[in-house]
């Protein structure tokens, strides 16, 4: 599949998914779009979101420099950022030029690029540090990723991440990747950032604290918006269903993070 068919296809996907009324509510209007990070006390998907940013950026203990935000979404992540930097020290990239219009609102003063993670338009070793969340698994391909974030992180760089891996018989179904995306598990994941340079790579399966408490979340949010007549039954059972679906495709969630030496 040529790739600008590949990053229409995405974009379709994640522009219908991620500007619905359904996720607004869901997201409390904050444009988050990740399944967050819980804890015991995290009350809501918006609060979650926030501390997966706070958990990858713990991985960072130098906040100096510049940092990239790979696939930005909407800009949450992007926003959040400027708690650490100020906004000429970071800029975000994404493939959809909707999604990076809502990040500029969201984010001013950063700079914000339509750029495919695959092909990092930045010279070698120009980049201090960077944070991808719950993107990688939608690269076309993640190794590509991988080697393209090894070539402009300077050394002493970190790329900070969470990351989906899935079930082979799905992400065999992509015309595109036909399966390069697919690791057996959490080892041979590890290894992959071995094979692309990285020496020093840190990665935590972190399904108990992601996806666990999110589903819940989530199914206690439609019973809600059920309940409350906001949403149908078809609706309900439409959305439900696509949870069930995520449940079922969806083996590990991890986050961790990766050193340019």
């Amino acid at each position: 599949m040529p790739g600008a068919r590949f990053d229409r296809i995405i974009n379709e996907r994640y522009d219908r998914s991620m500007y619905g009324d359904l996720a607004h509510a869901l997201y409390e209007g904050s444009d988050f779009h990740n399944l967050g990070y819980w804890s015991p006390t995290t009350g809501s998907l918006k609060e979650a979101c926030e501390n997966m940013v706070e958990k990858l950026l713990s991985f960072i203990p130098d906040k100096t420099g510049g940092i990239l935000d790979v696939g930005c979404g909407k800009g949450a992540t992007t926003r959040h950022l400027l708690r650490n930097y100020p906004p000429e020290a970071v800029t975000a990239i994404n493939i959809s030029t909707k999604q990076l219009a809502t990040g500029r609102a969201n984010a001013p003063g950063c700079a914000f690029l339509a750029m495919d993670a695959t092909r990092l338009a930045f010279p070698d070793e120009s980049i201090d540090n960077a944070i991808c969340v719950e993107a990688c698994s939608d690269f076309n391909t993640r190794e590509k990723f991988l080697y393209e974030a090894y070539r402009v992180l300077r050394p002493g760089g970190r790329l900070v991440f969470s990351d989906i891996l899935v079930e082979w018989w799905l992400e065999s179904r992509s015309p595109a990747r036909r399966g390069a995306n697919f690791v057996r598990g959490i080892a041979e994941y590890r290894a992959l950032f071995r094979r692309v340079g990285f020496r020093r790579v840190e990665v935590e399966d972190a399904t108990d604290r992601v996806l666990v408490p999110y589903v819940r979340h989530y199914t206690r949010f439609l019973r809600r918006r059920f309940d409350a007549g906001t949403i149908d039954r078809k609706g309900y059972n439409r959305a439900m269903a696509a949870l069930g679906l995520t449940l079922f495709w969806m083996r590990h969630y991890v986050v961790g993070w990766a050193l340019k030496s």
